[in-house]
């Protein structure tokens, strides 16, 4: 087991370009150092951001796309983390939710810039950084990762 985080995972039509695509909202720490407790407020909380649809109805939109140099501590393995730039005006927003209402520490040290990471690489991957144009999706799911393990709940 590895990281424990809340992601948004965007809907089927722009998984086609990316791997593993999602948002990290937060970042719990190693999903093995968590309580039984800890990991039911997650899954909660996803639960109910995910129900809150009309607050996400506002679409958002990849409007860029790099790549950033993986920091050891989080990176499990990868050396590379493949990004698009989003702009959604909601992530402050949900990012607050989460800290208010987990109860417990959200780890600030894996920082949080409003991008979705589209994949992770050990080698450096030329493909994934050429520019994209503007794309609007929709949200799929808010999902709670505990490592491999995923628990998914439909926007």
């Amino acid at each position: 087991m590895e990281g424990a985080v809340i992601v948004m995972v965007p809907n089927e039509q722009y998984v086609t370009s990316t791997i593993d695509p999602h948002v990290t909202l937060a970042y719990f720490g190693k999903a093995e150092d968590l309580q039984p407790w800890e990991i039911e407020i997650m899954k909660n909380i996803a639960s109910d951001i995910a129900q809150m649809s009309p607050r996400w109805a506002t679409k958002p939109k990849a409007s860029g796309r790099g790549y950033f140099h993986l920091d050891p501590m989080y990176s499990d393995g990868n050396k590379f983390a493949y990004i698009d730039l989003i702009d959604w005006n909601v992530f402050p927003k949900a990012r607050e939710e989460i800290e208010t209402r987990a109860g417990f520490s959200v780890n600030r040290g894996h920082g949080f810039i409003p991008h979705m990471t589209i994949a992770y690489s050990t080698e450096f991957i030329g493909e994934l950084v050429k520019p994209t144009h503007m794309q609007v999706f929709e949200w799929a799911s808010v999902d709670v990762w505990l490592g491999d393990e995923r628990f998914s709940y439909p926007v």
